[in-house]
């Protein structure tokens, strides 16, 4: 972040089991802090951190009624994350590709259908 002046997002970081009532897999988020509003002025006094839980990121992006479909996260590490979303919830289904019927959709590590 100090050195690049932009938002980034961290690969995704694993599963986060203890700290989250769902299983999650994570990213970070770090964004700087400018000294000020002034386009000309790049002086980076501090930065925000945080990080995506993506099983709350997915929450709700569908409405009700919705057709299921199953989303997979791919991490830098070689694990992917599969999740079910069917209307508003989600479902964290484990860790790769977890339903034959996700591959049977043409879906493989790395993409989301």
């Amino acid at each position: 972040v100090m050195q690049t002046r932009k938002t980034v997002v961290s690969p995704i970081q694993g599963i986060a089991n203890e700290m989250f009532d769902d299983p999650a897999a994570l990213s970070l988020v770090g964004a700087p802090i400018f000294r000020s509003l002034d386009l000309d002025d790049k002086t980076v006094v501090g930065t925000l951190s945080g990080q995506i839980e993506w099983i709350g990121y997915l929450r709700g992006i569908l409405p009700e009624g919705t057709d299921p479909v199953y989303i997979v996260l791919e991490c830098t590490c070689t694990k992917s994350y599969t999740y079910l979303v069917e209307g508003p919830e989600v479902t964290y289904i484990g860790e790769g590709l977890q339903i034959d019927e996700v591959e049977g959709r043409g879906a493989s590590d790395g993409n989301i259908r």
